[in-house]
């Protein structure tokens, strides 16, 4: 996970905060977390200063972080899905804000969906 976000910041030019990005993230990859919480944490990164919301995208949309806002769950890049029987590329329950850009794909044989928003199966 260090080298992926060590790649991300490298494309826009940060190469250097990714060890620090790393170390303070490391805590908070795969979970659910507030945006402000995250904000927060950047802001203590001094290579960071002025960029911290282009960070925060940039690694929400490379799925690294999972962004909460005032309890919705923001949803950025691909989800993909294929199989046999029911397949779903995307699953919305609850609350959720869909950034721009974000794919949504289901493939395969039986009852193919590829964005659910809410209801049950």
């Amino acid at each position: 996970m260090q080298e992926l976000i060590a790649q991300i910041l490298a494309q826009i030019g940060l190469s250097v905060a990714s060890n620090a990005v790393y170390g303070v993230l490391k805590n908070f990859i795969g979970e659910k977390v507030k945006r402000q919480e995250i904000a927060r944490v950047l802001e203590s990164i001094e290579e960071l200063r002025g960029r911290v919301e282009e960070v925060m995208d940039i690694l929400t949309t490379n799925r690294i972080l999972n962004l909460q806002e005032d309890g919705m769950v923001e949803v950025a890049g691909t989800h993909e899905a294929s199989g046999i029987g029911n397949i779903t590329g995307l699953d919305i329950q609850g609350p959720a804000k869909i950034k721009p850009g974000t794919v949504s794909k289901a493939s395969g044989i039986g009852n193919i969906t590829g964005t659910r928003i809410g209801g049950k199966e």
